[in-house]
């Protein structure tokens, strides 16, 4: 057989197996579809952003501990990979993705959600870029991640870094009991290639991305998620915090609102470009202490929303207003927006 004939076997051969994987036939390449994120700017850092962290060995006047016990609400399917592959009973699917489980209940991570958490505290505060695989001379002057312990950007100071534990503890968020994971099947996706000049503007990253909200696309990818409408509970302890940065905090979790600050809509999990894992924070209950008295009672009551203003407006202390301006954009739950199904 010639050269001819035995590319067009191959061809054949190559034909088939589409058709019987189920495959739709090769098509042209489609132009990319728009991209479902946004960058925020990154504020330079000065030397007075950054402070020495108030530590953990006494309380300190002028702030606040307590403890936070909420629930987020699933608005678009939640998918935290738990690095493994199950089977399943669902015809034509016999493997899928599998949900993180904690003592056998589907889970998310304490350290998934407190990541999410920060990343919204670092865009819309004077705070370091703690994680990029940008150089220090292509971040705004000083806006390089904190290296020494003494000297700590806001964020740090709340969340943690390197030799520091941080003034806040995140639980794991547990699903109800009462409810069960689904199986869905997303397009699928690839490792973003930061190194491309659609990040930089000149010789500098152009900012923080941040995935927007919209209807989640559909593809052939098999997962376990947490369907829409379920709920997972968890708590919070946090304590020398200062008003500030509790109202930070608050506002970061989506407690907003939408009349002095806007309100937040959070993402967490796998397939946040194709719009899933959208969520809602419900907060249950709030307990504040101021830290002088917290041996003053045993139990106190839990603050009413109305008493939360206070830390909120505190927050406009920090807050940097376009960059809150711009990522309350972002995070706008649009549950009309397509999402692409494929290469953008």
């Amino acid at each position: 057989m010639n050269q001819s004939g035995q590319r067009d076997r191959l061809l054949r051969h190559r034909l088939i197996n589409h058709r019987r994987k189920g495959d739709q036939m090769p098509r042209p390449q489609e132009p990319p579809l728009p991209k479902p994120y946004k960058s925020i700017p990154i504020a330079p850092l000065g030397h007075a952003d950054r402070q020495h962290p108030l530590g953990h060995e006494r309380f300190h006047p002028n702030t606040v501990m307590g403890s936070l016990r909420g629930r987020l609400l699933v608005r678009t399917p939640l998918h935290v990979w738990s690095g493994q592959i199950g089977p399943t009973n669902r015809p034509g699917i016999p493997l899928v993705k599998t949900h993180v489980r904690v003592g056998g209940r589907p889970a998310v991570p304490g350290s998934s959600f407190k990541g999410a958490v920060r990343s919204i505290v670092e865009a819309i505060t004077h705070s370091c870029v703690r994680i990029t695989q940008a150089r220090p001379n292509q971040l705004p002057p000083g806006a390089a991640g904190c290296r020494q312990r003494e000297n700590l950007c806001l964020a740090c100071r709340m969340f943690g870094a390197l030799d520091f534990q941080g003034h806040i503890r995140f639980s794991d968020a547990v699903l109800a009991s009462n409810a069960a994971l689904e199986i869905i099947q997303i397009p699928a996706l690839y490792s973003p290639r930061s190194r491309e000049r659609i990040y930089y503007e000149g010789q500098q990253v152009i900012g923080r991305k941040f995935y927007q909200h919209g209807r989640p696309a559909r593809g052939n990818t098999p997962l376990e998620a947490c369907p829409m409408g379920s709920a997972l509970d968890f708590t919070l302890h946090f304590e020398n915090l200062t008003p500030a940065e509790l109202g930070v905090l608050l506002l970061a979790l989506g407690q907003g609102d939408n009349q002095t600050l806007p309100r937040l809509w959070p993402k967490l999990g796998g397939g946040k470009p194709v719009c899933y894992g959208s969520i809602a924070v419900a907060v249950d209950e709030l307990r504040i202490e101021q830290s002088q008295s917290a041996y003053a009672a045993y139990d106190l009551p839990p603050l009413v929303p109305d008493a939360w203003q206070t830390y909120l407006q505190a927050a406009n202390q920090v807050i940097l207003p376009e960059q809150l301006r711009q990522l309350a954009e972002i995070l706008r739950l649009d549950t009309n927006r397509d999402c692409p199904d494929r290469n953008y």
